[in-house]
């Protein structure tokens, strides 16, 4: 017999809030934290926008920038649970981090700027937000980094769901962390994959997404264990589903299947039936391809019930934080649930033929969710899904 998963703690930095409660105001007010790029260059490019989390200050001489936001947002996630680190079993306390390129941010500024950085293999690699995590918090049930492009964040908890519900660990810290690095900028650059007027998902006149950073992170625990500490829950982790297109390596396959697969997935793991969801948090990135085909998917596995959904994408509002993405969207799905509104899309003006959905478009709406699908579809047709439901 598995194990249900319940979320007691959250933990977020994100372009428009640099804590929970701000992000929370922010998701109800549709407060956008996207303006012009302050960190980059930008001069020679056709795009001048993205969702840098500002007033940040340098991290630590030991830390990149993806790890001290990873450690902002682990915190604050412990923090809002309540834990008492010498109360529990450590060795029963694992931390999982999705993260698409880690510490790239400090071999940029080794290679552009010629600059000594005698900590190098150790703030690029990809594992150190999850070992300074582990470290931080003295969780020594193991550490795990997952990099399958924008899925990771989803992934993540997928990875920590299991351990969980299997009794490997008790507790997880399980959520995503990524930096605004020039890579990520002037490689969609270079796709012709950027909006230079705002993030407008499932918007006719899209033309892109807008990069973004930040950090989100989930304090996942057995019922069993968080009862027995008297935690309160925010509400249940209850599935997950993950697929590939094995298509493109940046083009997501059309029609949709390999990212319906995923949802498919998701809500078999979550025993629950597609007429059951009660507001979609969609990947939602502002691409033409992307948004067409997540609709086409949605509409795979919810039928006619999709025109009865909500269904909107916060990256409007912050941007695409790419290995943190899911990690973030998942703690709006959380918040959403136990706060009963939906987030909407901002930016949104002109429908489009191929978009035909409830997209929530400009103004938060107030309404009872039960059950919250939450999706990610990465480069290489990588797809995660992950279902939460209100706790009973």
């Amino acid at each position: 017999m598995t194990r249900r998963v319940v979320i007691t703690g959250m933990g977020v930095i994100a372009p428009n809030a640099r804590d929970l409660p701000l992000f929370l105001s922010s998701l109800k007010a549709g407060r956008s934290g996207i303006s012009k790029v302050e960190s980059l260059d930008t001069s020679r490019m056709r795009a001048h926008i993205g969702g840098e989390v500002r007033g940040l200050g340098p991290p630590p001489p030991n830390l990149d920038r993806v790890s001290q936001l990873g450690l902002i947002a682990a915190q604050e996630a412990v923090k809002d649970s309540g834990l008492a680190p010498q109360k529990i079993d450590l060795r029963k306390a694992g931390v999982v981090v999705g993260t698409v390129c880690g510490g790239i941010l400090t071999f940029e500024k080794v290679v552009l700027e010629g600059k000594r950085e005698p900590d190098l293999k150790s703030k690029v690699s990809l594992q150190a937000p999850a070992r300074l995590i582990a470290q931080e918090h003295a969780f020594q049930g193991g550490e795990l980094t997952v990099s399958n492009a924008c899925a990771a964040g989803t992934a993540s908890l997928g990875l920590a769901f299991d351990r969980i519900r299997y009794g490997e660990w008790d507790i997880a810290l399980a959520g995503g962390c990524e930096s605004f690095y020039l890579l990520a900028f002037a490689g969609f650059h270079s796709l012709r994959s950027l909006d230079p007027v705002a993030c407008r998902p499932f918007d006719r006149e899209r033309e892109g997404l807008v990069v973004g950073e930040g950090a989100g992170f989930l304090m996942l625990e057995s019922l069993e264990h968080a009862k027995k500490r008297g935690a309160e829950v925010l509400a249940e982790g209850a599935g997950y589903g993950l697929s590939s297109d094995a298509y493109h390596e940046t083009t997501p396959e059309p029609s949709g299947e390999g990212a319906a697969r995923a949802i498919w997935a998701a809500l078999r793991d979550a025993k629950t039936a597609p007429e059951e969801v009660s507001y979609i948090n969609a990947h939602g990135t502002g691409t033409p391809h992307n948004d067409a085909m997540e609709t086409r998917a949605i509409k795979q596995v919810l039928r006619d019930h999709a025109y009865r959904v909500p269904a909107s994408s916060i990256k409007s509002m912050i941007g695409h934080l790419m290995g943190a993405a899911g990690a973030v969207e998942a703690i709006a799905s959380v918040l959403a649930i136990k706060h009963a509104f939906v987030p909407p899309t901002i930016n949104y003006q002109v429908p489009d033929p191929e978009c035909d959905l409830d997209y929530v478009p400009n103004q938060a709406r107030a309404k009872k969710l039960d059950v919250v699908l939450s999706s990610n579809f990465g480069f290489g047709g990588t797809n995660a899904a992950a279902v939460f439901k209100r706790f009973a």
